[in-house]
């Protein structure tokens, strides 16, 4: 995050609108948080010569010589620093005290499933965007995985906006779920996504459907072919023999019966219309393989089957991106790493 100093803060330091020890707070905590501060270009040198704290003043100074040496920002400001900051509620401009509030709290990655979609998130961020340091923010609680159920995404962007005075400027957030499609063009949730996907772009909070059914479908191929005994052999073999594009709507945690109605024969002509025609090519006896999920040992399989993405020999960049290569957007999981640096 890049924090900028308005320079109402040097003109008003030390009254009751900006008072000395939240100043130095506010310092502290953009260090603490790894943020970076910069200084508005009406600020001077003379503005800074006010601060009587020693350290604080040659950390001003050297971010004001910065400020001229540099005219293009490696990143614009997210927020600025204001005196009467606080009678804005939708752009980020906060006051003094607003400003540390708004720095300590963590930017929100809100998934349906923290542990288990988490490790997903993680694995993305490990090999799109390395730099990040990613682990060590969310050890930190710089950035914070939350867990928000099957359709429980906007109580906890609800809460937050709660937590924070309902103030919508105080939201960092990034809101990602499942595609939850059994075919290409399956549109029974189409309606609730535009309605968040109106609703959060209202309150500046990124969102994202996944294309592919659920996070099960981006495991690289490399996983089952390593995991083939474990697995099943029958099921891993008659899994891989879908097509690229039948692998990312194939409910991998269910099988098909999962998409087959309650007391109905497990068999391809009870599956829903559209998606009987999308794997018409399925053999019966590949159908019959992968009624079920893959064997599962040790619980869950919701629970185990995402520890797969912790795979270090099998899970890399280039097998992630052998899974996105044939999808509308197959540069996904770069883009879902830059919108999570968009919230920091």
């Amino acid at each position: 995050m890049n924090i900028t100093i308005d320079k109402s803060i040097f003109d008003l330091y030390g009254t009751p609108d900006v008072d000395k020890n939240t100043f130095r707070k506010v310092l502290h905590a953009a260090e603490y948080r790894y943020h970076t501060i910069s200084l508005s270009k009406t600020c001077d040198i003379d503005d800074i010569s006010i601060i009587e704290d020693s350290n604080e003043a040659f950390f001003l100074q050297d971010l004001f010589f910065n400020s001229i040496t540099y005219t293009h920002e490696k990143r614009l400001s997210d927020c600025i620093i204001k005196v009467g900051g606080e009678n804005e509620e939708v752009k980020k401009i906060f006051n003094i005290n607003e400003a540390y509030e708004y720095i300590m709290s963590p930017a929100e990655i809100i998934v349906e499933n923290a542990l288990n979609d988490g490790r997903f998130i993680r694995t993305i961020e490990l090999h799109f965007d390395p730099d990040l340091e990613f682990e060590k923010y969310r050890s930190e609680n710089v950035i914070h995985i939350d867990n928000a159920g099957g359709s429980g995404d906007r109580s906890r962007v609800e809460d937050y906006l709660e937590n924070h005075h309902w103030k919508q400027k105080f939201l960092h957030c990034f809101v990602i779920v499942d595609g939850d499609k059994r075919y290409p063009g399956d549109d029974r949730k189409i309606k609730q996504q535009e309605e968040r996907l109106k609703l959060y772009r209202s309150l500046g909070v990124q969102y994202h459907v996944w294309e592919k059914r659920s996070m099960e479908n981006y495991m690289p191929d490399e996983v089952f072919i390593a995991k083939r005994k474990q697995f099943g052999v029958q099921w891993v073999d008659s899994y891989l023999h879908l097509l690229p594009q039948q692998r990312d709507f194939f409910c991998i945690s269910g099988g098909f019966s999962k998409d087959i109605e309650s007391g109905q024969e497990k068999v391809k002509d009870n599956l829903p219309k559209d998606m009987k025609s999308y794997f018409n090519n399925v053999s019966a006896t590949n159908f019959q393989r992968l009624l079920f999920s893959p064997n599962n040992r040790g619980g869950n399989f919701k629970d185990v089957f995402p520890k797969n993405f912790e795979d270090a020999a099998n899970v890399r960049r280039d097998t992630l991106m052998a899974r996105t290569s044939h999808q509308n957007d197959p540069d996904e999981l770069l883009h879902i790493s830059q919108m999570i640096r968009q919230i920091i």
